[in-house]
């Protein structure tokens, strides 16, 4: 599959959605890229419980909100983007596109 870069999707398309899992320690995300070319490419994330808050919640819209204030990346594009995609991010690292998880780094703003 290769990797995907900044060049390739369209950010503003990029969905994620949380899955609902039975797991105590861990969350598990999917992440939609939509490819320039009218392709997606999902992507399924695990991190650790409550490391990126909840997408309904009031912090995670207190957060995006701030974070979309001028050139500022949005959280989804912080926390998920910047670390799957491009030479350094973790589909080109581990050369697949399936599941990683995103260790116990939380979201902090």
């Amino acid at each position: 599959m290769g990797y995907i870069t900044d060049n390739d999707i369209i950010k503003e398309k990029t969905k994620i959605a949380k899955v609902k899992i039975d797991l105590d320690k861990y969350d598990m995300y999917d992440i939609t890229f939509t490819l320039k070319n009218g392709e997606t490419r999902t992507v399924r994330i695990f991190t650790m419980k409550d490391a990126f808050p909840d997408l309904q919640s009031d912090k995670f819209k207190k957060i995006n909100k701030q974070s979309n204030n001028g050139s500022i990346k949005s959280a989804i594009e912080m926390f998920f983007i910047d670390r799957l995609i491009n030479l350094d991010g973790l589909m080109a690292q581990k050369g697949r596109d399936d599941y990683f998880f995103l260790d116990g780094k939380l979201f902090v703003r």
